[in-house]
Formats: structure tokens, sequence, C-alpha cells
């Protein structure tokens, strides 16, 4: 940040109020010592921009108070936009419905029954109904009951649906080591090198080719996930 030949660099920091607790404190933090170290430095040029994007949740906003007393800052308050987002939810939920209904059930009373479930459930937003979605998209109800018994073991909000894929991954025990190779690689890795280190197991002693690698997903003796180029 300090090379005047970089250039200004842009950080983006979306959905600040979904971090956890402790490490959104510290975030903040460090971006108001940062900030408020560089306004201190009389005819010092900052070349790194941040937009933040969060909820405007009481605790957030006084822990960015006293940067925004000091700094320039653009608030762009989206509560006064909420209604007409939820309608606009609401659109988009009852086109969806319609689009993937005939596909769930022939019946158009079940139809509207899910359009009617979602309608009335808290805290949607677009990505929320984008993955419950697919979820409801597996499914082929006959019965409102049947359709009923879907929806009660929905998600009800994106961090929930999150969890639900992971936990389904975590079944197979290899999520949390593909995460942890793509965390700690020095650089982006190949589809292949990915693929391959993914199914490395500890008890694998002998290096072997992607060959031989391959032949065993063929044969179904793979390690656990296959990584492809889709």
């Amino acid at each position: 940040m300090t090379n005047p030949n970089a250039g200004t660099v842009i950080c983006t920091l979306d959905a600040l109020d979904e971090c956890e607790e402790s490490t959104k404190y510290t975030l903040i933090a460090d971006l108001k010592n940062f900030y408020l170290e560089q306004a201190r430095r009389t005819g010092s040029s900052q070349n790194l921009k941040s937009l933040v994007s969060s909820r405007p949740y009481q605790d957030i906003e006084l822990r960015f108070n006293s940067l925004i007393r000091h700094l320039p800052a653009i608030r762009l308050a989206g509560k006064d936009e909420s209604e007409s987002i939820g309608c606009e939810i609401n659109l988009a939920i009852k086109t969806r419905v319609r689009k993937i209904g005939f596909s769930l059930s022939p019946d158009i009373q079940i139809q509207e029954h899910l359009k009617n479930r979602l309608l009335n459930m808290t805290h949607r937003t677009y990505l929320w109904l984008k993955l419950v979605l697919a979820e409801v998209e597996l499914v082929f109800a006959v019965t409102k009951k049947q359709l009923d018994r879907v929806i009660d073991v929905l998600p009800e909000s994106v961090d929930a649906v999150y969890m639900a894929i992971y936990t389904v991954v975590a079944i197979f025990g290899r999520l949390s080591v593909f995460l942890h190779i793509v965390l700690a690689a020095k650089r982006p890795l190949t589809v292949e090198e990915t693929n391959v280190a993914v199914n490395m197991t500890e008890d694998c002693k002998n290096p072997m080719t992607t060959s031989i690698l391959n032949q065993h997903h063929r044969s179904g003796k793979g390690y656990g996930i296959f990584v492809v180029s889709l």
C-alpha cells in the first residue's frame, strides 16, 4: 500500500454484519486505525479505498462513527428502500414459482401453496431465494402435506442455507481439506493440481500419477471429491 506506483487499490467488504462478532469488531478497529493514521500524515497520498456494506446495526454504526467524523464517507442507507426491495423479492418469488411450478407438481393449488409459503417466510433475500429454490426443485410434491414437509425444513436465512450445504458435503469428510488447500496454496492451483491434492490421504505413502488417480475414480475407488472444471 505504500508503493506510489501501485495505483489505486479498492477493497470491497460485503455483508460486514454477517461476520463472526469478534472478527467483525477486530476488522472495524483495523480499518479505523489504518485510515486515521493515514489522515494524520499530512501530505500522504492514500491509494487504498474501502467499500464496506452492512445492514444498519447499532453496534457497527457506533464503531464507525469516530472514523466517519474525520474522513469523507458516503453512506447509502438501504433501510428506506426495504419496502420496495421486499416487493421486488416477492415479484421474484412469484415469477420463479411460476417457471418451476409444473415440474414440482401439475396441481395449481400446490404451486400456489408453495408461493404463499415462500412469501410468508422472513429474512428473504435474493441469494436466499436462489439457494432455497435450488433445493425445492429437487422435490416432486403430490400433496400440500408433502410440500409442507419440504418447506418446514428449508433454511430460513442465507447462513442456514450455507450451513446445510456444508453439512451435506462434510458428510464425505473432504470439504475442509479442499478449503485448506485453496487457502494455503502459494499460487492459484490448476483444476488437475487441486484434484490431486484433495484426494491425497494421510495413509497414501507412495506418490501416484494423475493417470492412476483417474483410474481409481473411474473404477469407483476414489478418495473423496473429484474436482472438475465446467
